[in-house]
């Protein structure tokens, strides 16, 4: 459904108020995998239309009967929350983590977990948001048990270098 890495606004979404309730009350990926497994099925029977040419199938959405219509909103709504998350939360930490590896140990410090990211998130204010579902208030943590391992190999990874370079930095410096 990606259509670039584009922030997902409040009038992209189906029903805010539903897209809001999985952010906030679907926080976990098992709970958010439950919920998707209700509307899965239609959605992605419309999705390759979708992909295909977004004007017309949403012109057939309307013809469809009123429970396939609403799966399929609700799965779209879902999955633009999903890619949203993905994209702009997830992604945005674990691609960063290398270079904040690589920081933290210049500096002798921690480079931040996912979970510390997730943490800082729920020290913002809570609040209905308006716009944007991670503008305030907690963020769900959508990491699946494949994720999280390939995680911990990817930071396990990422802080061995930043330490190698590091020994490569001081050695140089002593040379000379």
């Amino acid at each position: 459904m990606k259509d670039g890495q584009i922030r997902a606004t409040a009038n992209q979404f189906f029903d805010w108020t539903f897209a809001q309730k999985v952010w906030f009350e679907l926080n976990t990926w098992e709970l958010e995998e439950a919920e998707w497994a209700k509307y899965a099925d239609d959605f992605n029977t419309w999705l390759p239309l979708y992909k295909q040419n977004p004007r017309k199938a949403l012109n057939a959405l309307k013809s469809y009967p009123k429970e396939k219509r609403l799966n399929i909103q609700r799965g779209f709504d879902i999955q633009l929350a999903f890619d949203h998350w993905f994209d702009h939360v997830y992604s945005a930490w674990y691609n960063r983590y290398p270079y904040t590896a690589s920081r933290a140990v210049l500096h002798k410090t921690k480079a931040p977990t996912f979970d510390d990211t997730l943490s800082s998130y729920g020290q913002r204010p809570s609040c209905f948001p308006e716009a944007m579902l991670d503008e305030c208030g907690p963020v769900p943590d959508w990491r699946s048990p494949k994720w999280r391992a390939k995680e911990q190999g990817m930071m396990a990874k990422a802080n061995r270098q930043a330490a190698e370079a590091e020994a490569k930095r001081k050695e140089r410096l002593h040379k000379r």
